[in-house]
């Protein structure tokens, strides 16, 4: 039980799809309890049923949700329009580091939907960006709970060098602790 516990933050990386699998898991154990009872308790199984409906209609937004995400997505990418060509995507380079070395897969990475997370040794994986119509690059956002991280303007030439269809971050994004956390 306790290895599954602690994957729940894992699963939670997943969004709204991971959420509605706890849920459901939520539900079996639920139900488990209560079948290992002589006699269940029939409020408590009504109250279990109504869960189940709020986990499955989760689920089922979650899955129209992300099927319209893909599918908005890949038509722009697969139309490309003139302020987004295919000569304005670039790959986005760096690394991530936490000021105590700990691993940095657990860190937010916002620039676009969707939310990106870096390798567990912080290496920026698969975040592709576009020059807005007015020719700029946006800004690079961090998040993490018990970090203090300052965004990174990828149009800053002291901290990006941009070449090719490469955004590369010349020094590693360092997190520093929080001290009120």
């Amino acid at each position: 039980m306790e290895s599954i516990l602690s994957a729940f933050p894992a699963i939670l990386k997943y969004g709204p799809t991971g959420l509605c699998a706890l849920l459901f898991f939520f539900a079996f154990l639920l139900l488990r309890q209560q079948n290992q009872r002589e006699k269940p308790n029939q409020t408590t199984l009504k109250t279990i049923r109504t869960y189940i409906y709020v986990s499955f209609a989760s689920a089922m937004v979650s899955l129209v949700s992300t099927t319209i995400d893909a599918w908005v997505n890949h038509r722009k990418t697969a139309e490309p329009t003139t302020a987004t060509s295919k000569a304005q995507r670039y790959r986005v380079v760096g690394t991530i580091i936490k000021e105590n070395g700990k691993l940095a897969n657990d860190v937010n990475i916002f620039c676009r939907y969707p939310l990106r997370y870096p390798s567990p040794e912080g290496q920026i994986i698969g975040l592709s960006v576009w020059r807005d119509p007015d020719g700029n690059l946006p800004e690079l956002t961090f998040s993490h709970s018990e970090y203090i991280v300052t965004p990174i303007d990828l149009n800053d030439k002291a901290r990006v060098l941009v070449s090719g269809g490469e955004v590369r971050i010349l020094s590693p994004v360092f997190l520093k602790e929080d001290p009120k956390k």
